[in-house]
């Protein structure tokens, strides 16, 4: 079987797991609303998310089989709940930061728990670093396309100059950019694209992790 034979029935597969199992069709669809939602109004609905969340507990609560390597709990590799639980635990703590330190938002936080209720604790931390990837790539695609990269560039380097000496006590100034900001990416928008892409990837076995 030649490759484009392989990855044509990977996607004929990924479809059919569209229809058949529909955990990962309802996931990307509250992933491209939500993006939708926080590119247009900044913000994530709470209903989408707790809508998303309901699903994917009771869904892998009742039917849920571990066919993939989850980093799971061992005695609890066979308990969809909490697998579910452990994936949620996953994505806020690796979140939570963040959102302490204003990076981003809490329906960031909360899209991100929602995802590991989908798709487990292994899963979702390769869906985070799929995420960041995803992130900084759009990151620097919206600013070239607005013509922002030198501003974003001239901002990076008033604050490591404001920070350099008062960093070796602990100190961090993030108030020293005067200048106006580069514009911000709904970063919903990158966990959308991240964790699809990585969803994909992984089905036409294009990633083994």
């Amino acid at each position: 079987m030649t490759s484009a034979n392989a990855e044509f029935e990977a996607v004929i597969e990924l479809l059919g797991r569209l229809v058949l199992e529909p955990r990962t069709g309802v996931l990307m669809l509250v992933l491209l609303v939500a993006a939708a939602s926080d590119a247009r109004n900044h913000r994530i609905p709470n209903w989408l998310v707790s809508s998303g969340l309901i699903f994917a507990l009771i869904y892998n609560g009742t039917g849920f089989s571990v066919a993939e390597n989850y980093l799971s709990i061992p005695f609890l590799r066979e308990n969809g709940w909490l697998i579910s639980l452990q994936g949620m635990a996953v994505g806020f703590v690796l979140f939570f930061p963040l959102y302490l330190l204003r990076v981003m938002g809490a329906g960031d936080v909360k899209l991100v728990a929602m995802i590991g209720a989908f798709l487990g604790p292994w899963n979702t931390a390769m869906a985070v670093l799929s995420t960041v990837l995803a992130g900084g790539v759009l990151a620097i695609a919206l600013m070239l396309w607005r013509g922002t990269a030198l501003r974003a560039l001239h901002n990076l380097l008033l604050l490591t100059r404001a920070s350099m000496l008062p960093a070796p006590a602990g100190v961090l100034n993030v108030q020293a950019c005067a200048s106006a900001s580069a514009g911000t990416l709904p970063y919903a928008v990158a966990i959308a694209v991240g964790t699809i892409a990585y969803m994909v990837l992984k089905q036409l076995g294009i990633v083994a992790w």
